[in-house]
């Protein structure tokens, strides 16, 4: 491994992806091949590895923005602060269609749309996202909690094109 501090864990169908404090490693049949700034990685500390539908795997990185690593040609892309207004890329979900969703900095929550990022939810009043996921039917579900100066309020989602929030007043227990 990079380091002994893992952040995410991503299996592909290969083998397995580690982000790290130090990089990003990759286990294949028992050999681990390390990844850091100088192979393309976007950034040292790999908050989230993610693998898509169509096998690319995307790492989100503290200072570096979001990286792309085509698995088919072997291909570095990276997203940094001319595609987002801050690089600290915490939270990295991919859904059905392979593309990722990001949380950037304190507030906003970014989609790739497969040539562009898009703003896709605006958390605003310093809630801090903890979490993204999107089920079978494309769903994306963003957990907020509490964090350094930030409030948790729930959880969003968006139904109908339309963005709606679960909180304790719906039956969530804190």
């Amino acid at each position: 491994l990079a380091s002994d501090i893992v952040t995410s864990v991503a299996p592909d169908r290969d083998g397995v992806w580690v982000g790290t404090q130090a990089g990003a490693s990759r286990l294949v049949e028992g050999t681990w091949q390390n990844l850091g700034p100088a192979d393309g990685l976007a950034g040292d500390l790999v908050w989230r590895v993610g693998v898509g539908a169509d096998d690319d795997v995307w790492f989100s990185t503290h200072s570096g923005g979001v990286g792309r690593y085509s698995t088919t040609d072997d291909k570095w892309t990276m997203y940094a602060a001319e595609s987002f207004p801050l690089v600290n890329a915490r939270v990295l979900a991919s859904d059905r269609d392979g593309m990722p969703w990001v949380h950037i900095g304190d507030d906003n929550v970014y989609r790739f749309n497969g040539t562009a990022w898009e703003l896709a939810y605006e958390v605003g009043g310093g809630r801090w996202v903890c979490d993204i996921a999107v089920d079978d039917h494309n769903t994306p579900y963003i957990a907020t909690c509490v964090g350094y100066r930030a409030v948790g309020t729930g959880v969003a989602y968006r139904e109908n094109d339309s963005w709606h929030e679960w909180t304790v007043d719906d039956g969530l227990p804190d």
